[in-house]
């Protein structure tokens, strides 16, 4: 686990590991937020377009850092032509499928962790209205943990959520979502607690 401060830069961010000065402190991983979602990646149906995220990639590389390809699947900036193109199940699967074979072979031995599904949860502990959940339901999630895992294998795969620091439905169904990754025997590495967090209303109790 990386611990420390996560500083916001316009496209990406960075980790830094506990210091005792800004000075001191040795950035250690570069963590990609808009410039490999979705709707930056394949914009229209089939067509693939990397030059913003390789940016923070080659950054990475060139300051010896790991990067996090955060996120491949999200409800949110998903194109229309994604949520709204009418598809039925079977194609649905095969566009996840190929959009998340594209980009991680792109980004093969780049990435050490990837957040493969993020933030499927309602605060109740169901499952958001995307519409992957809508026609392909839950089996969406262990599909493209194993899809992605299938295009790197070396890479760490993680699935993201905020608010499951404190014990409830929500931490529940996240506990549940990794046990259904792995009931498919699809690869999950880690979950990530996306820290939502307001100063002075951290939680006081952690699931």
């Amino acid at each position: 686990m990386w611990q420390g401060v996560l500083r916001k830069r316009d496209r990406h961010h960075r980790y830094c590991l506990p210091c005792t000065t800004q000075q001191h402190c040795r950035l250690r991983e570069e963590h990609a937020r808009n410039a490999i979602k979705w709707d930056t990646i394949e914009a229209t149906p089939g067509t693939f377009s990397y030059s913003k995220s390789d940016v923070i990639r080659d950054l990475a590389q060139k300051n010896g850092q790991k990067l996090r390809c955060h996120t491949l699947v999200w409800y949110t900036q998903l194109l229309n032509w994604v949520s709204n193109g009418g598809f039925d199940d079977a194609t649905l699967i095969d566009i996840l499928e190929c959009h998340l074979t594209n980009e991680v072979t792109h980004y093969k031995g780049d990435c050490l962790h990837c957040d493969v599904v993020n933030e499927v949860l309602n605060e109740d502990g169901t499952h958001r209205d995307n519409v992957f959940y809508k026609m392909v339901g839950e089996s969406y999630i262990p599909i493209a943990s194993a899809t992605t895992a299938a295009a790197d294998p070396d890479a760490k795969l993680h699935h993201n959520e905020y608010n499951i620091e404190n014990i409830g439905a929500k931490s529940t169904a996240a506990q549940n979502i990794v046990r259904l990754i792995q009931s498919y025997g699809a690869k999950i590495d880690g979950v990530g607690m996306q820290a939502h967090f307001i100063v002075g209303s951290s939680p006081s109790q952690v699931a």
